[in-house]
């Protein structure tokens, strides 16, 4: 008596469809008792997700009023920003046209000074 190749796979097709059924078995075990778990869970708190989500519509519309009043306060600082950042480059440009001023006078007075120190310094010396 021998075992044909045939047999023999049928043998371990089987084999794997028991290991297979086995295995597909516990899984739905398990999935089961997991649903039964969430669904305790649903039934314990159910009184308190009904709060949760009648709260939830006045929850989003204050974020939404919240987001709103950031934005405005964003784009009032952003402005403010903009004109504090102008008048800055304004001021700068002043303080260096006053400084250009200045330091022309300066040559000025210093070439006065230069042209009286050089004419008394040439009297003196006849």
């Amino acid at each position: 008596m021998y075992i044909s190749l045939y047999d023999a796979g049928l043998l371990i097709l089987f084999a794997v469809a028991l290991t297979v059924g086995y295995y597909l078995i516990v899984v739905l075990r398990r999935l089961s008792e997991v649903v039964l778990r969430v669904g305790g869970m649903l039934d314990e708190n159910r009184k308190s997700i009904e709060e949760t989500l009648e709260v939830l519509p006045e929850l989003l519309n204050n974020s939404n009023e919240v987001v709103a009043g950031v934005r405005k306060t964003v784009e009032a600082t952003s402005s403010a920003v903009t004109c504090l950042e102008d008048n800055l480059v304004d001021t700068a440009d002043k303080v260096q046209e006053t400084m250009e001023t200045a330091m022309l006078y300066a040559r000025c007075a210093g070439e006065v000074v230069k042209a009286v120190v050089g004419a008394f310094g040439k009297s003196n010396e006849k």
